[in-house]
């Protein structure tokens, strides 16, 4: 099918690889495509991710636990991110490296790409496009709140700069939140020292914010320490009800790979939906606002976090496949894939389609 999929409500706008601990099942595995044996698999992540095993055929894979499976090569979610075997996300060395020809095309550009205009460039990688082992990446820690402090390089100044992210607070909770850092007074080498963080809580998906609050979290002792924003009160402990956990220089959220809550953030300032953190009155979820496939959790993620294979159209709320071409590594083994969209043919958001072969080994 074309890339130009139906208007849905569910899409991302944001990356954060989710390793989850279960498993879905795939259709049209293994359908041969015309040239250089290229071969198609459609594996659908609605409910579940699906762990994936390149070979001849790829399948999807079994997985109970990811963190100590090496059943599977490549794991994709509904956020949509993808996962390789190897590193911070699973025990296994899989790695993965980026052609990334399309990285540089807009927008526009991108939309107008489709599976049958990008075979040609996907036929072209071969042997002699396989770079040195150095060049592939393990997945690394990813957190779903970065970029919240700035550091001057002349200076070594470290500030809070006034980016803003919208949360999806604990499950038991059931609501939303606007959150930002305000001050960072006295940092420390190892530690922000304390940080003071401004929030204000959104009981339902349809409601409007509640009045600001704020909370001085002291990271001086290098112990991380555990914050319910419902509440507005600190924990030691990750068996309280938490939302955020602040340590060193991290924020984590309490979902994804550092916890069992389902919180998960967006970043809505800078962004094209608000200017500022006063102008966040509301954060309508669904429909004509933030699909909740956009809040991303805590992951791990490389060369396909560093170089996400989909666009987001926020106009449209539609994800288009970017077609660049991935080589993934697994021992002396070599893939080419492509993702080719991300919806069903009757346009259900989460149906993703790759395109692959066998290059190597």
């Amino acid at each position: 099918m074309s890339n130009k999929a139906v208007k849905i409500g569910r899409c991302a706008a944001a990356v954060g690889v989710a390793v989850l601990l279960s498993a879905c099942s795939s259709s049209d595995q293994g359908i041969t495509e015309p040239g250089d044996g290229a071969a198609s698999l459609t594996i659908d992540v609605t409910s579940s991710p699906a762990y994936v095993t390149l070979g001849t055929p790829a399948a999807v894979a079994t997985v109970v636990d990811p963190s100590t499976s090496t059943a599977w090569d490549l794991a994709f979610t509904s956020t949509p991110t993808v996962a390789v075997n190897g590193g911070a996300s699973g025990p296994g060395t899989v790695k993965a490296y980026c052609l990334c020809a399309n990285s540089t095309l807009t927008l526009a550009q991108i939309e107008a790409l489709t599976p049958a205009s990008s075979l040609t460039a996907f036929n072209a990688v071969t042997t002699a496009s396989i770079p040195a082992d150095a060049s592939f990446q393990l997945d690394a820690s990813s957190q779903a709140i970065s970029g919240w402090y700035d550091y001057n390089a002349t200076t070594h100044a470290i500030s809070a700069n006034g980016n803003v992210w919208g949360l999806r607070l604990a499950s038991t909770s059931g609501a939303y939140a606007k959150l930002r850092v305000t001050a960072i007074p006295t940092p420390g080498q190892s530690n922000a020292g304390p940080v003071t963080i401004q929030w204000a809580v959104q009981p339902t998906s349809s409601g409007t914010m509640g009045a600001d609050r704020q909370l001085v979290v002291d990271l001086t002792s290098g112990a991380k320490v555990y914050v319910n924003l419902t509440t507005g009160t600190t924990s030691a402990s990750s068996t309280s009800t938490w939302d955020i956990a602040l340590q060193g220089y991290t924020i984590a959220v309490n979902g994804g790979s550092s916890g069992s809550g389902n919180v998960g953030a967006v970043l809505l300032v800078p962004s094209s939906f608000y200017s500022s953190y006063a102008a966040i009155t509301s954060i309508p979820i669904g429909g004509a606002g933030i699909p909740s496939s956009a809040f991303s959790t805590d992951g791990a993620g490389g060369a396909f976090l560093n170089t996400p294979p989909y666009r987001y159209d926020p106009t449209l709320h539609q994800v288009y496949p970017t077609y660049d071409v991935f080589l993934v590594k697994r021992g002396t083994s070599v893939y080419k894939v492509q993702v080719t969209s991300y919806y069903s043919t009757a346009g259900a958001f989460g149906k993703i389609t790759l395109r692959y072969a066998k290059l190597a080994g």
